[in-house]
């Protein structure tokens, strides 16, 4: 349930995206002594943005996009948020011609998206 959380056009990509969005999505995951949120804690925090109106999600790293895709799994989202897909270091990366393809397919495949709406090229330390 949308309730009208304020949006924004991004840029010139003509995206209306929520003026608050999550990234980050690496702190601990799990049941272990170094977890501090469990799989459907996450989940339920990413439900929580979802019906607050929240519709931008930041990713990085595969394991974020990993994070990402397994909350809206067990939330059932039916993957209308805007997802930042990003590889990282790709441009410093001598060889990130031959890799940029492989990149973003693999995050398309763990998100189960045939695109990706906004994908960045990011340059890392």
């Amino acid at each position: 349930m949308d309730v009208g959380l304020q949006k924004r056009r991004l840029g010139r990509t003509g995206l209306d995206v929520s003026i608050l969005g999550l990234g980050g999505h690496t702190y601990p995951i799990g049941d272990g002594d170094e977890a501090f949120r469990t799989p459907d804690e996450r989940a339920a925090l990413v439900g929580h943005l979802l019906d607050a109106g929240v519709n931008y999600f930041d990713t990085t790293w595969m394991n974020e996009v990993e994070l990402l895709a397994d909350s809206f799994r067990r939330l059932g989202a039916d993957g209308n948020a805007f997802v930042s897909l990003q590889y990282v270091d790709g441009v410093s990366d001598p060889r990130w011609r031959d890799r940029l393809r492989g990149e973003l397919e693999a995050r398309l495949k763990v998100m189960r998206r045939g695109r990706a709406k906004l994908f960045l090229m990011g340059v890392g330390n």
